[in-house]
């Protein structure tokens, strides 16, 4: 059987990606604002893109989220 995961590689500016593999785009960016909370002060009125590029901007941190299949016998 085929199933689809996401797959999140994230890392700090500098460090080596960390990768997740979750089950929907929701978890993984649960993780996101998890990940990056004591760097930016209300990171949730951030949305995902604007999160996104602000770490970016500012040389913060940075992620790729992608969906991948995996077959599970």
């Amino acid at each position: 059987m085929k199933q689809k995961v996401i797959v999140l590689q994230i890392r700090f500016s500098g460090d080596d990606n960390t990768i997740y593999v979750c089950k929907t785009f929701e978890i993984a960016h649960r993780i996101i604002r998890e990940w990056f909370k004591d760097s930016i002060e209300d990171i949730n009125t951030y949305g995902i893109g604007d999160l996104e590029d602000y770490l970016w901007e500012k040389d913060i941190g940075y992620w790729e989220i992608t969906e991948e299949v995996v077959i599970c016998e």
